[in-house]
């Protein structure tokens, strides 16, 4: 069934190439084509996760994971020297950018209409503060103190409480 409604006929075998965890595979898949709306396809490629791209959802997990750590340029070098995976940098960038926008479209539309259910305040207040914290004497060791000899006995740690 094609994405219009209409029934597409069985059009022989296509081929493509992507890149996997184990290196690039070439996969040969059934092709079908719509004559209503004059489209081809290939049904297997939605259920396999490939649909759209020449990366397998492994290497494109690995994609979104060097994309939003390092820079596209570092994220291709990692992935060639610690996975085996040759991603160009290019592709890193268009493939990480995708995965961004997915994950803000999928924010729009899962994560405010939670928000919107309870009304939010127009003012939020802040207050923040700091003390100290008994710990253990070797977390101590070479932390300079209040203590007349310069010693300390605590840890200091951030409080902070938020009051609509």
């Amino acid at each position: 069934m094609c994405g219009c409604g209409q029934a597409a006929r069985y059009a022989g075998r296509h081929d493509k190439t992507f890149e996997s965890v184990l290196g690039a595979l070439t996969l040969s898949r059934a092709y079908d084509h719509c004559a209503a709306c004059e489209t081809g396809f290939c049904p297997r490629d939605r259920a396999l996760g490939l649909e759209g791209g020449s990366l397998s959802p492994g290497v494109l997990r690995m994609v979104g994971r060097v994309g939003a750590m390092v820079s596209f340029e570092e994220g291709h070098e990692l992935l060639t020297e610690l996975a085996g995976v040759d991603v160009p940098t290019k592709q890193v960038e268009r493939a990480a950018e995708a995965l961004g926008r997915e994950v803000a479209e999928d924010e729009q539309h899962v994560v405010d209409p939670l928000l919107l259910e309870e009304p939010v305040a127009s003012t939020l207040y802040l207050g923040m503060d700091g003390t100290g914290v008994p710990v253990r004497k070797q977390e101590l060791v070479d932390r300079p103190g209040k203590q007349p000899d310069g010693s300390a006995k605590t840890r200091e740690v951030k409080l902070c409480g938020l009051e609509c």
